[in-house]
């Protein structure tokens, strides 16, 4: 029984001791908490003293622990949470308007999300980056429209300057001023554009003026070298008539050339009838294009072509050109056609006499002035 005793009372001396360490570390614990609860109290009472512009609403003495199961508490902490959700809607709101505006003054869309900007306005003052940027780029546009506006004050003070000195005192003179000048502006444009034009022409004028001198030059070196082969002839011809004197032995124009296809010419025409095609009524004779006569000048011989053509008008004759008493008129003929080898005549239908191979042909003006008399 002794021992039992004993061993009871260790046991309870065991608990003793356990609830003395238990209650030591819940009092540790507690003191925490209310230094906890204390710091959660302030911050509490900071924000609100922050959202509300009269003063706090919420003060650290009516969040104590000791007042927790208060109705006031209560009271103040819906008020608290009322200010916080509206807090938000506004910050969203503002948010929204800072993307609207950014996108009406030209940012870019990735810096003017709604999302980005709302967590940069919940960021520390230097982080606020997105409504920073806004802000700058309204700036901007404040400014360029205040240098707009600015120049459009000094555009209107130059108008009423320029108003004044023309004599327009008011808006519709000032309306009469602008449409002058817009007619005065449309007529510089076309005499701008006459002017062009006429530069154009001058410049096609100053090249066609080149191209002429070129040209005009050219035909001088031209000039120049006729003028010298000219000269060069005008002495070879010379020489020519100076040797033509030595040859004939006389002045020279005394004697009287024979010019190709003259009578004189043709008179020393010869030929004969070298076939007869009675069949089909033409002849053939020696005669051809290339026959030249000679003409004795002084101790020369002048060859000249007698011009043996179609068309030209020949006697046929029987017996030697010589043999004046002894010549028989055969016919008339015209040359048909000659060429280098021949020539060719139609055989006329009163011909009265046969023309026959062997007779003489000869020039018709030289047999009408030399050779021809009645019955003939």
């Amino acid at each position: 029984m002794k021992i039992a005793n004993l061993v009871l009372s260790i046991l309870i001396l065991i608990l003793a001791l356990v609830s003395a360490a238990f209650s030591f570390f819940l009092f540790e614990k507690r003191t925490a908490l209310i230094k906890g609860w204390e710091k959660m109290a302030e911050g509490i009472a900071g924000a609100s003293t922050t959202m509300t512009q009269s003063g706090a609403t919420v003060s650290a003495n009516d969040l104590a622990h000791k007042d927790y199961t208060s109705s006031g508490m209560e009271s103040k902490m819906r008020t608290f949470g009322t200010q916080s959700r509206t807090i938000t809607r506004q910050r969203d709101e503002f948010a929204q308007n800072l993307s609207i505006i950014g996108k009406s003054v030209g940012m870019k869309e990735d810096d003017i999300r709604a999302e980005q900007l709302i967590d940069d306005c919940g960021a520390s003052e230097d982080e606020v980056k997105g409504a920073k940027a806004v802000a700058k780029a309204v700036a901007r546009v404040v400014n360029e429209r205040n240098r707009e506006k600015r120049r459009a004050n000094d555009y209107s003070e130059k108008m009423a300057e320029v108003g004044g000195i023309v004599g327009a005192s008011n808006r519709r003179d000032s309306e009469n001023v602008v449409n002058s000048v817009r007619r005065t502006k449309r007529n510089l444009d076309n005499t701008r554009d006459d002017l062009n034009r006429a530069n154009r022409e001058l410049r096609q004028t100053q090249n066609d003026k080149s191209r002429i001198e070129r040209e005009r030059d050219s035909y001088k070196d031209r000039l120049y070298a006729a003028n010298r082969e000219k000269d060069a002839l005008q002495k070879e011809l010379a020489k020519v008539k100076h040797d033509y004197k030595e040859l004939t032995k006389t002045e020279y124009g005394d004697i009287a050339l024979w010019q190709p296809g003259s009578d004189e010419a043709r008179s020393k025409v010869v030929g004969k009838v070298v076939e007869v095609n009675e069949k089909n009524g033409y002849i053939i004779m020696d005669l051809n294009n290339t026959i030249r006569v000679t003409q004795q000048v002084g101790t020369q011989k002048l060859k000249v072509d007698p011009l043996l053509q179609r068309g030209l008008e020949m006697i046929v004759c029987r017996g030697e050109l010589g043999d004046g008493d002894k010549l028989q008129f055969i016919a008339r003929i015209k040359i048909h056609s000659i060429d280098e080898k021949c020539a060719i005549a139609n055989i006329p239908a009163e011909t009265a006499r046969s023309i026959k191979v062997g007779d003489t042909v000869i020039n018709n003006a030289f047999f009408e002035k030399n050779l021809k008399n009645d019955g003939k």
